[in-house]
């Protein structure tokens, strides 16, 4: 056998037509090339071949008694069994649309009569190789999720473990800040107040990547109520204040924004694009929360007058890891999953998230979602 003829071992190829010389060319041809060949005369004796032993694929004569090629790919499709093995069907087609109709009926290819035998072959060859590639495909897709899965096993262990140890590091802590300087100095309790905040900031880290996992996996169920976003913004406000340091400020209309959603994801939402914003304001900078509610959606703006982004590094912003520069050799717009937790939440709330800039100063995220 040759190495040409080596490839195509082990590919079955049924083949159907009701006049024998042909049958006999057609599979002659294709065992010179190395393929199994069987053959069949009638569309009731194809059928139980192909379910005997399903075959790679089928070349179908079109024009035969009792059960035409078309019949016969009908039934192809419509077997669970043999659904998906391409055939390829035989005849004049005469006409443009009888060409089409091939594909309409669901053919893999056709091959005009009278057929060349190196045309049939390189049609053969060529949606076996199709096939292999697909099998290829779903094996490899099968292989990547199987490593993603476990890949999130175990940031899932991990982050658990780092969480509960921060956790009891922070009560740790705590506890030494509330001797009150009995018996640490005062400069002793400052670091310890520093370390129990960065403790926390780091429980804040791994919270966000346990949820990005969930909202990507859609393990994360909303828990939807009614709540004021004037409310949550107006308690944000007073939560961020001291780190603030008066540079964040609110523009709101006065009353009530109701709106049916998750309380907690919201909150989250708006303090992650406050703080983002406060890492990359000039010292002297500002970041304005803005809420606009109009024709049945509420839409919630966090601007600042940090350098602005680049347009070619906004679309990557919301990406898991995105990071990007605010102006030339600007302050990093970090984002490690902050940005991809808000763009999840935002859309598992079915709303829309994005982030305007202007020309070289101030950039402004915003999210829109609908008042229920």
């Amino acid at each position: 056998m040759t190495q040409e003829n080596m490839k195509h071992s082990g590919h079955a190829v049924l083949v159907a037509s009701d006049n024998a010389a042909e049958g006999r060319e057609l599979a002659a041809m294709l065992k010179n090339r190395g393929y199994t060949v069987r053959t069949a005369r009638n569309g009731k004796l194809t059928l139980e071949a192909a379910r005997a032993n399903r075959p790679d694929l089928m070349l179908l004569d079109v024009d035969m008694p009792e059960m035409n090629g078309y019949e016969i790919l009908g039934e192809v499709n419509s077997d669970e069994t043999l659904k998906g093995i391409p055939v390829i069907l035989m005849g004049s087609f005469p006409e443009p649309a009888d060409r089409a109709g091939v594909f309409g009926a669901g053919a893999a290819d056709y091959v005009m009569k009278p057929f060349h035998l190196e045309e049939v072959a390189a049609r053969v060859q060529t949606h076996l190789n199709l096939c292999r590639y697909r099998r290829e495909s779903e094996r490899n897709g099968a292989e990547l999720r199987d490593a993603r899965r476990l890949r999130d096993n175990l940031v899932h262990m991990i982050a658990h473990d780092l969480r509960n140890s921060l956790t009891t590091i922070s009560g740790y802590l705590e506890l030494i800040t509330l001797t009150d300087g009995k018996i640490l100095s005062q400069k002793s309790l400052g670091y310890a107040r520093k370390g129990s905040e960065s403790v926390s900031a780091l429980v804040g880290i791994l919270n966000t990547m346990l949820d990005v996992n969930k909202m990507e996996t859609s393990a994360l169920k909303l828990n939807l109520m009614k709540c004021d976003l004037l409310d949550v913004a107006k308690r944000i406000l007073a939560d961020m204040d001291s780190a603030a340091r008066g540079r964040l400020s609110l523009d709101a209309s006065a009353g009530p924004v109701d709106l049916v959603a998750d309380h907690d994801l919201i909150r989250r939402v708006i303090q992650s694009l406050i703080g983002n914003a406060l890492k990359t304001i000039p010292s002297d900078g500002w970041v304005r929360l803005g809420i606009k509610s109009a024709d049945g959606r509420v839409r919630v703006m966090v601007s600042d007058n940090a350098p602005a982004i680049p347009p070619e590094h906004r679309e990557k912003l919301f990406d898991s890891f995105g990071q990007a520069e605010g102006g030339s050799g600007g302050k990093k717009y970090a984002t490690a999953l902050g940005l991809t937790f808000c763009k999840l939440a935002v859309e598992a709330h079915g709303g829309v998230i994005g982030v305007e800039s202007e020309t070289e100063e101030g950039n402004s995220f915003w999210f829109e979602l609908t008042r229920a």
